[in-house]
């Protein structure tokens, strides 16, 4: 969005992050929940998956109104009230999202992340073109709800044509209520995580200046393209970790050594892709205008690697049924960004609140689980991982270059 000028982009930008918290919400933060459940009782899965769909929907419902009240009566333009609301329509995926619970439960991910990444790769070739041919930033919205709502209707279909694989979701009281239950601590440190992840724009909007606003919209956006890898890594994981913990403590803290070091590795690699593509983008495509962005993405690319190890500490909780802590850390994180960001924001602009972002991500996902006992565990599998990683690279190297 280079032609749109760092102050326009901000303002679109501000957009998506609030339709984003819909998405984010209406997932209630559950899947790996989920895919224990289905991996723990196998032959209940599809009223597992009715019951947890069920819930989910009820809760877009709600977040999606409350969302909507919001765009209509908070001080927005005319233009920016039909672009929020246009953008309401992405969220829809958080909805098909629960489908890939039962994928990933057998180990079967291809049968939506190949319809999936087909439609995101073709849209995502439309918006280039959009992009680079200055269409109006409401066509640009239109093409992130046809991704929403393509997904969705690919997801259903592609379920649907593998009922005689899988089982067809039914709903259950009972068990609605025992998810839902499980779900509860989830669901409010999804919403502190929204906060946690998002305070930063919003607090820039208040007290700094659209041109802040605009370079961190900037950075936020290209240091955010490659989270989905620790996302999708995270996800193939749960059901190994499920499964091995059912088995054996040795088995379990096997497992979880190895995940850690891939987690870790991918976070390295994915952090160090994101800073030279990004660099390169700012430098030879969006232009001088965005040029203060490349000091600020050196710092916020490292993002992903705190997130990435924070992805599989969650899961830790939630196969230990621990999902309290999992709030609590998010709390903490939201509380800890907050103080950070008001005290660097004022003085810094978008440099500071990226600063702030990465040291309360380290500060949550690494030196927190140091301090308290119940964490312990999970600390000593970090350096475990660490440790692992020498290891998991040398039988990689060796399974690709044996003679």
């Amino acid at each position: 969005m280079a032609g749109y000028g760092p102050i326009v982009f901000g303002s679109f930008n501000f957009a998506i992050s609030l339709s984003t918290l819909v998405t984010i919400i209406a997932a209630i933060g559950n899947d790996s929940l989920v895919i224990k459940e289905i991996t723990s009782n196998f032959e209940e899965r599809g009223i597992i998956l009715g019951s947890a769909f069920t819930l989910r929907l009820i809760v877009w419902i709600i977040t999606s109104a409350l969302y909507l009240a919001y765009v209509y009566f908070g001080y927005f333009t005319p233009d920016q009230t039909l672009i929020a609301t246009i953008l309401l329509l992405y969220s829809l995926t958080s909805l098909s999202d629960v489908v890939d619970s039962e994928y990933q439960s057998q180990l079967k991910i291809q049968l939506s992340a190949i319809p999936r990444m087909g439609v995101q790769l073709i849209i995502f070739i439309v918006r280039v073109y959009l992009l680079l041919n200055h269409y109006p930033i409401l066509i640009i919205a239109l093409s992130y709800a046809i991704e929403g709502v393509l997904s969705f209707l690919l997801v259903s279909f592609v379920y649907r044509k593998y009922y005689q694989n899988f089982q067809k979701p039914r709903f259950n009281k009972v068990l609605f209520l025992d998810i839902f239950n499980k779900s509860k601590p989830l669901l409010a440190g999804t919403v502190a995580t929204v906060l946690y992840m998002r305070i930063d724009q919003i607090l820039l909007e208040k007290l700094s200046t659209p041109f802040e606003l605009g370079q961190f919209s900037m950075v936020n956006r290209i240091g955010e393209a490659l989270y989905f890898v620790p996302v999708a890594i995270a996800g193939s994981y749960m059901a190994k970790l499920v499964k091995s913990y059912l088995e054996s403590k040795e088995d379990f803290n096997k497992a979880l050594k190895q995940y850690m070091a891939v987690m870790i590795i991918s976070g390295v690699v994915c952090a160090c892709g994101i800073y030279v593509a990004g660099w390169l983008a700012i430098t030879y495509y969006f232009g001088a205008a965005y040029y203060p962005a490349r000091e600020i993405l050196l710092i916020y690319a490292w993002c992903i690697l705190p997130v990435a190890v924070g992805l599989a500490n969650n899961q830790y909780f939630i196969v230990k049924n621990n999902e309290r802590i999992v709030f609590i850390r998010y709390l903490m994180g939201f509380i800890i960004n907050l103080a950070l960001n008001l005290i660097l924001i004022p003085r810094y602009g978008a440099y500071g609140a990226a600063v702030s972002t990465l040291i309360s991500y380290v500060l949550i996902n690494f030196v927190s689980n140091f301090m308290f006992k119940a964490t312990l565990p999970l600390f000593k599998a970090q350096i475990s991982g660490i440790a692992e990683i020498p290891n998991l690279m040398n039988s990689l190297l060796k399974k690709n270059f044996k003679t």
